[in-house]
């Protein structure tokens, strides 16, 4: 996990290398670049959580369905008459 969250950290030699030139002093970055190192550590050891997938409840499928046809309603009298119908 180290080496996907942190792969921009590691070398082709593959020592991790995180620095920290932010501040002004060498202590102050020296901290920021243990507190980075950390922090990559705790997120490659963390777990993502699993999806659940779930499916739409049936309203909202037959609420879809019924657009659907008046959309297909709308673009229908849209249409120029066919003036080859018969109309009895």
């Amino acid at each position: 996990n180290i080496k996907r969250n942190g792969k921009n950290y590691i070398s082709e030699t593959g020592i991790l290398n995180i620095k920290s030139i932010t501040h002004r002093t060498q202590e102050r970055n020296k901290k920021e670049a243990l507190r980075r190192m950390i922090d990559l550590f705790k997120k490659s050891v963390m777990l993502k959580k699993k999806r659940i997938r779930t499916r739409p409840p049936l309203k909202a499928k037959k609420e879809r369905m019924n657009m659907k046809i008046k959309r297909s309603q709308k673009k229908i009298l849209r249409k120029n008459p066919d003036l080859y119908e018969e109309s009895f």
